[in-house]
């Protein structure tokens, strides 16, 4: 597996396109009994390729993620070779206001109240499964707004 199984949920949420799947692989629903009572580890590889194809596709519709916590903002964009992430870190621990405009935030850079970092990184694992670890550890999809207000800051 490229990414981890889908949860109950998820698979609830794509019912009909796991029914689609099945279906592309000949496999109709009295089928699918069959192999889930006779064939639980044929049931498992088959639920397990769904959700590669499935995060396969999420990702790939995507470009730019990004994780929020109290003291630091992290927006990254993923282009076909690399991906570019800049951090936004508290230097005193004071929290991150969830509004503030580009200038607000340049003068609290200037008052050297928070820290801007930058960096660019080529993929050691597909494009995909690099943004799908950010994912993991707690980052969400975005549009790329916040991304953007952040690079007019370098």
């Amino acid at each position: 597996m490229k990414y981890r199984r889908l949860t109950k949920e998820e698979f609830e949420e794509l019912h009909e396109e796991f029914i689609m799947f099945l279906s592309a692989n000949t496999i109709t629903g009295e089928d699918w009994k069959v192999i889930v009572s006779e064939t639980p580890e044929k049931a498992e590889e088959l639920m397990d390729m769904f959700s590669d194809i499935a995060f396969d596709k999420v990702l790939g519709q995507n470009e730019y993620v990004e994780r929020i916590t109290e003291t630091e903002f992290m927006s990254a964009r993923f282009s076909d070779e690399s991906a570019e992430m800049i951090l936004l870190r508290s230097v005193s621990g004071q929290p991150l206001p969830t509004n503030w405009e580009a200038a607000e935030m340049k003068k609290a850079l200037d008052d050297k109240a928070f820290e801007l970092f930058t960096g660019v990184k080529k993929y050691n694992l597909l494009r995909e499964q690099e943004m799908f670890q950010l994912i993991q550890q707690g980052a969400s999809f975005s549009k790329g707004e916040n991304f953007a207000k952040l690079k007019s800051l370098l």
